[in-house]
C-alpha cells in the first residue's frame, strides 16, 4: 500500500527521535525525556550527567531549605532586638531535657493557622525581609515539583537520583537539630 501522498502531521516512524514516557516503573533509559523534550537520554553520557544533575537539584532542595530556615531565624533575632524583647541567647535556659521540640530554648512561638511554628507572638517582619523569605519559599516550592516532575518519568535511575539528592542533602545540611526541621510542602 502506497502512503506516499498522506499527511501524518509530522509524525515520526522509526528514527527513534521521539521521547519515550511511561507510566510505569522502569529501568529503560532509551530516548528517555526528561521533563522537557529536549532533556533527553540518548547514551551512558547523557545519563551519568541528568543523573548527577537530579542529585544536585535534591541536594539544593535541602540547602534552600536550610537558607530559608537560617534566614527565618535573623529575622527572628532581628524582631526581638527591635521589640526590645530578650534576645535568644539571653533567655535563662530550663532544666536539662525542656527544650522545645524544635530544639529552640525559651523562645515563645505560636501555633501557624495552617500548622507548624508561626513567628513569635506579636512579631511581624518588614515588608523587603518577607519578600525575600516569600522568594526563598517560591524557590523551594518550584525546585520540589521540578523534583517530582523529574519521579514521575518513573523511570528507576531517576527516582533512585531523586532519593540520593534527598538524602545527601539532608545529610549535609540538616544537621544542626536546634533549627527546627518541621517539613513544608514538599513533593519528595
Amino acid at each position: 500500500m502506497d502512503h506516499g501522498g498522506m499527511d501524518h502531521g509530522g509524525m515520526d516512524h522509526g528514527s527513534g527521535s521521539q521521547c519515550v514516557t511511561n507510566m510505569l516503573f522502569n529501568w529503560d533509559t532509551t530516548n528517555l525525556c526528561i521533563v522537557f523534550p529536549s532533556w533527553r537520554i540518548t547514551d551512558s553520557t547523557s545519563l551519568v550527567l541528568s543523573f548527577v544533575a537530579v542529585v544536585l537539584m535534591g541536594m539544593s532542595y535541602e540547602w534552600l531549605r536550610r537558607v530559608a530556615r537560617s534566614y527565618d531565624a535573623y529575622c527572628a533575632k532581628l524582631l526581638g532586638d527591635a521589640d526590645g524583647r530578650k534576645r535568644r541567647d539571653s533567655v535563662p535556659k530550663p532544666a536539662s531535657g525542656s527544650a522545645g521540640q524544635d530544639g529552640s530554648v525559651g523562645v515563645e512561638e505560636e501555633e501557624s493557622v495552617f500548622g507548624g511554628v508561626g513567628w513569635r507572638k506579636g512579631g511581624r517582619v518588614n515588608s523587603q525581609r518577607h519578600m525575600i523569605r516569600a522568594l526563598l519559599y517560591a524557590m523551594q516550592v518550584a525546585v520540589s515539583f521540578f523534583l517530582m516532575l523529574v519521579f514521575m518519568t518513573y523511570n528507576a535511575y531517576f527516582i533512585l537520583a531523586v532519593t540520593l539528592g534527598a538524602f545527601l542533602g539532608f545529610y549535609i545540611f540538616q544537621q544542626d537539630t536546634g533549627i527546627s526541621s518541621q517539613r513544608g510542602m514538599a513533593c519528595h
